[in-house]
């Protein structure tokens, strides 16, 4: 009598396949696009079943999940979430909805969507950071840091950040009442009573983001032979770092980090520092 051979127990050829397109660069961008979309949708709850049911399909069938089609239809239910509910959406939205539409075009030649995509990604976060510098250069109350003390009284996340510049946590709870009043009302002014150094440090505060924002948009508008371009992910995981170490809005962070590593072409150094950016916003998050 003799015994039957045995065989390792290995997963099905479906699975396994599918296991494999996912560990490649376009299948990581396409999965954690999707699974970024899933925390995206809670500025509008129907869109969280059906992102989830999407991120599935990149996961479990990354091959279907590479149809440019699909792309464009669920950009196009992010286009249609914004016009039912346009309140209720953030900066970070218009975002994800235009790199879904980079990723569908990039789709169309599969054989070259690294380069593709890599090229609208950075043209995104070009007029992305553009875009913020311009609206801090023109904001009176962002360059004075009145902006930065708002925001910290209506967040007390940032309350870390304005101590730092002086501000006690007292302060801000005897004053929140009353600037939560005026930002509720239209025409009220509120006076700001802040010591030297709170008020110096709070402009250069803001004066270091512009610079950042700036130089982040410089560097990927720059041609990818530019200098200027072997400071793109330094910058952007150095703004990520600064920034959601204080207020961690990880569907941000995630989005921020993909388009990165994208542009990138999926360099491990790279990625290795986006996932440590992300990291820091998720532990960030769970300390909160």
């Amino acid at each position: 009598m003799t015994a039957a051979s045995s065989s390792p127990v290995s997963l099905p050829w479906s699975v396994a396949a599918a296991m494999k397109q996912v560990r490649t660069p376009i299948g990581c961008v396409l999965m954690i696009t999707a699974g970024t979309g899933i925390f995206m949708g809670a500025h509008w709850s129907p869109l969280v079943p059906l992102m989830l049911a999407f991120y599935l399909v990149t996961l479990l069938a990354p091959s279907a999940a590479r149809n440019s089609l699909i792309w464009f239809a669920i950009a196009g239910a992010w286009v249609a979430a914004v016009m039912i509910q346009p309140s209720a959406m953030e900066d970070h939205v218009y975002l994800y909805l235009a790199w879904l539409v980079a990723i569908a075009v990039g789709l169309l030649d599969r054989d070259n969507f690294l380069d593709e995509a890599g090229r609208q990604g950075r043209y995104l976060l070009a007029l992305l950071f553009a875009t913020a510098t311009i609206w801090k250069l023109t904001s009176g109350s962002f360059i004075s840091g009145a902006a930065l003390w708002t925001s910290g009284l209506l967040d007390d996340r940032m309350t870390p950040l304005l101590n730092l510049a002086g501000i006690s946590s007292e302060s801000l709870t005897d004053a929140r009442p009353q600037v939560t009043a005026v930002v509720a009302s239209d025409g009220e002014t509120f006076d700001i009573s802040l010591s030297s150094y709170s008020s110096i440090a709070l402009t250069l505060l803001a004066l270091g983001t512009i610079a950042l924002e700036a130089l982040i948009a410089v560097s990927y508008a720059a041609p990818d032979t530019s200098r200027l371009a072997k400071l793109r992910a330094p910058l952007l995981v150095g703004f990520g770092f600064v920034t959601y170490a204080i207020v961690p809005v990880l569907p941000f962070a995630l989005l921020l980090a993909v388009i990165g590593c994208t542009v990138a072409r999926f360099e491990r150094r790279t990625v290795l520092a986006f996932v440590t950016m992300v990291l820091v916003a998720i532990v960030r998050f769970a300390t909160l």
